[in-house]
């Protein structure tokens, strides 16, 4: 019985593996051509040619079976159907955000969805020195753009959830536009904390990121129950 040891998971990955997967993910390749490259990178064997020969990370050879083959391809599946929750950090600043201020953090997202939109690598221009990797060649790789991009949504991932008010979801039904700008959502957040003073501004984009999120949840909370009383005061008796 062949034992090859390889991550299960998102979380397990080493910063070198999540450089492989991203490489492979990259190729123009079909599922299954994916698979069989993931399972060769991830556990560190090596096939001879197209035969059912390979040789392990220890160079010991042995043989596998096509059934075999299938039956440990399928086990790196995770990687192409589920969404990355947890990754290792290839960035300079703290795996949470702790440091970053909330300018840098709007601006850094702001440049992630734009490159979302259009695939420009020049956004990685603003993009690098807010994540610490100002000495990073340019133009950035696609494969460190991809590895940054799917790190960023990772912790997003982690983060949202804490904020849940600031980073609801709009409910399609309810005609908002799902257009994102960023200059009128900037706009939005500094108005709810300013208090009507602009001069503030730019206290608040110095910030630090989780205590302006922290703040946003707070009012958005505060003003929500405000509303749900008023809408109760106004609801007619029967």
């Amino acid at each position: 019985m062949i034992e090859l040891k390889a991550p299960a998971t998102w979380s397990e990955l080493s910063l070198d593996q999540f450089r492989k997967i991203v490489e492979t993910l990259l190729l123009q390749l079909t599922r299954e051509e994916l698979l069989f490259v993931l399972m060769c990178e991830l556990t560190g064997i090596r096939r001879y040619d197209d035969t059912d020969k390979f040789v392990g990370p220890d160079d010991s050879d042995f043989r596998l079976q096509q059934h075999e083959i299938v039956d440990f391809c399928d086990r790196f599946a995770w990687i192409i159907d589920s969404e990355p929750d947890s990754l290792p950090n290839p960035t300079k600043v703290d795996g949470f955000l702790r440091d970053m201020s909330f300018g840098d953090w709007f601006e850094t997202d702001t440049q992630f969805r734009i490159y979302d939109d259009d695939r420009d690598l020049a956004h990685f221009d603003i993009i690098l020195p807010k994540l610490g990797l100002q000495d990073e060649p340019r133009p950035v790789s696609q494969v460190m753009a991809t590895m940054l991009k799917l790190w960023w949504q990772s912790v997003m991932v982690q983060i949202a959830p804490l904020y849940p008010n600031v980073f609801a979801k709009s409910d399609p039904k309810d005609g908002v536009s799902s257009i994102y700008n960023p200059f009128k959502q900037l706009q939005e957040f500094h108005l709810m904390l300013n208090d009507g003073r602009p001069q503030d501004n730019e206290k608040i984009d110095n910030a630090r990121l989780h205590d302006v999120l922290s703040a946003m949840d707070s009012e958005i909370e505060r003003q929500k129950r405000e509303a749900a009383a008023v809408r109760k005061m106004n609801k007619p008796n029967h």
